[in-house]
């Protein structure tokens, strides 16, 4: 009797360390995938608050485009809605380069100069609407973009 007490106790013991050992292997797990969730709604929050601005060639009046391949663009921007600015990247320094934010909700115009040596450039938006964003290079080259705030 002593000793199948002995080994009814030692297999109970054991059970219950490796119902232990499941156990916490289970929480690991949740506590994982609850950290892998949160992330992944996180990094899709950040997408929603951030608008790529795209970016194109502006057409000149009166011209008619032969070529149909991609246009290197030398410019992105996208729009923050968390901070409401512009941020504004520049592939090399290109100059001196003439930004306007034009506001076609109420017709506000707004211009910026940016120097030679800048590559990055934040534009703070005070209003909601829908926006043109255009950038003149000192060359004469026009490039254009449109966004909502």
């Amino acid at each position: 009797p002593e000793f199948l007490m002995s080994a009814r106790t030692e297999i109970i013991l054991c059970k219950l360390f490796i119902y232990s050992f499941i156990m916490k292997k289970i929480v690991l797990i949740l506590v994982l995938l609850t950290t892998n969730l949160t992330v992944c709604n996180n990094i899709k929050a950040n997408a929603l608050l951030r608008e790529v601005i795209i970016i194109k060639p502006a057409s000149q009046p009166g011209t008619v485009r032969q070529n149909r391949s991609l246009d290197y663009v030398p410019i992105s921007a996208f729009y923050d809605n968390l901070t409401s600015s512009v941020y504004v990247s520049f592939d090399n320094n290109l100059g001196q380069v003439q930004i306007q934010v034009f506001n076609l909700s109420n017709c506000i115009l707004t211009d910026y100069d940016v120097q030679y040596d800048e590559t990055f450039f934040v534009i703070p938006i005070d209003d909601f609407g829908e926006y043109e964003i255009s950038f003149t290079l000192s060359d004469g080259t026009k490039y254009i973009g449109y966004f909502a705030s």
